[in-house]
């Protein structure tokens, strides 16, 4: 893994566990209004 600091900038960072909640979030308001 890489320290953050010797990233090169500008550097897109994902928390891929915060992006699966946020998906699965929208999708049961989404499914909801169908």
């Amino acid at each position: 893994m890489t320290a953050l600091s010797q990233l090169n900038t500008p550097a897109a960072l994902i928390d891929i566990p915060r992006m699966q909640r946020n998906i699965a979030r929208m999708q049961t308001r989404m499914d909801a209004r169908a």
